[in-house]
């Protein structure tokens, strides 16, 4: 039985799906479209190096920090409607945005205004054949606040990550978990966060969390278990870079990845966020994803059908193909990036 936290977020693995096809067979390659990203890190606090911080694309460390001065000239980001965040290692200090990154063109953020929060943390682990569970690496966590307030009954209805536009007024943080499924999320702004957290051929896990001033989330572990009514494929492979570290895997899919949850769940967030919420999907996901391990070795599980597959590592070209997958098979998909 799931307990309430009283520092709480929400977190959750996103996919994304692509329509139907023929199992097992690829398109060509193609060069993903990109853009820029410029503006300042205007007014850090007291004491701290502009360099001290992070830049992050929907939950991902890009492998970039502010100049000296504060300067921000990101130019190489893949396209579309992207959480970009710049926070400090510890994630308690930064800044988060929804921003549309459009094809040969800069979004200008201007000057950023750093802000200091808590951090929600916890480890993300999966059902074992024998019952037991294991550790995730590379799963993508997703905090969305006031979500319980979103997904009231009557009024309600499923939340869009990413969102369909950067005007959308949701507030949400994103992170990735460690080689021993820990996860950071930060800096977190004070209130009621819903935890999601969804992967192909499993029942999502959730949790109401409450995150206080002056205190951190910790321990808001999530387990996914088998959902035997799913037969998900699994796309896996290598992608090679002239570099060492972690490769972004996005599966764009053409039809949302519901998130399914047993009842049991359903009735204890109910009963500890003190809503009645809609009937599920609680979250329509238009992304799955995966980081790949240092060796750029990666394994992403899919809904069986056709998937539009993209690998990005920041100064490198981002490459797409499509996969077919078929139901329970295992589809084989290397990249090769090249530098911009």
């Amino acid at each position: 039985m799931k307990r309430q936290v009283s520092i709480g977020v929400t977190v959750l693995l996103v996919v994304v799906l692509a329509g139907c096809g023929a199992a097992g067979l690829l398109q060509l390659f193609g060069l993903v479209q990109l853009g820029r990203l410029a503006g300042q890190l205007a007014s850090p606090f007291e004491g701290e190096d502009p360099t001290d911080y992070r830049v992050y694309m929907d939950g991902y460390d890009i492998g970039s920090s502010p100049g000296p001065s504060g300067d921000i000239d990101l130019n190489g980001l893949p396209h579309g409607v992207h959480l970009v965040s710049i926070t400090t290692a510890d994630k308690h200090r930064g800044w988060h945005q929804l921003l549309e990154i459009a094809p040969d063109q800069t979004a200008n953020i201007g000057q950023i205004n750093p802000f200091e929060g808590a951090t929600i943390a916890g480890t993300v682990s999966r059902q074992t054949v024998d019952s037991g569970t294991s550790l995730l690496r590379g799963v993508r966590v997703v905090a969305v606040k006031d979500a319980a307030i979103l997904l009231r009954a009557g009024v309600g209805s499923p939340i869009d990550v990413p969102p369909q536009s950067a005007a959308s007024s949701l507030t949400y943080l994103m992170g990735y978990t460690d080689d021993q499924g820990r996860y950071t999320l930060g800096p977190a702004q004070y209130g009621d966060y819903i935890v999601f957290v969804a992967g192909a051929g499993y029942f999502s896990d959730a949790a109401f969390v409450h995150v206080e001033y002056g205190q951190d989330a910790t321990a808001v572990d999530l387990v996914l278990e088998h959902d035997g009514s799913q037969n998900p494929g699994t796309v896996g492979g290598a992608v090679s870079v002239a570099r060492e570290g972690e490769r972004l895997l996005t599966a764009r899919l053409s039809s949302p990845y519901p998130t399914p949850i047993s009842p049991a769940l359903r009735q204890q967030i109910e009963q500890d966020s003190g809503q009645q919420l809609i009937s599920q999907p609680w979250c329509h996901l238009y992304t799955l994803t995966t980081l790949s391990n240092n060796l750029g070795h990666y394994n992403l599980d899919l809904p069986a059908g056709r998937h539009n597959l993209q690998a990005f590592m920041f100064d490198f070209k981002a490459k797409e193909v499509d996969v077919n997958v078929d139901p329970g098979g295992q589809t084989p998909q290397d990249f090769h990036l090249e530098h911009r």
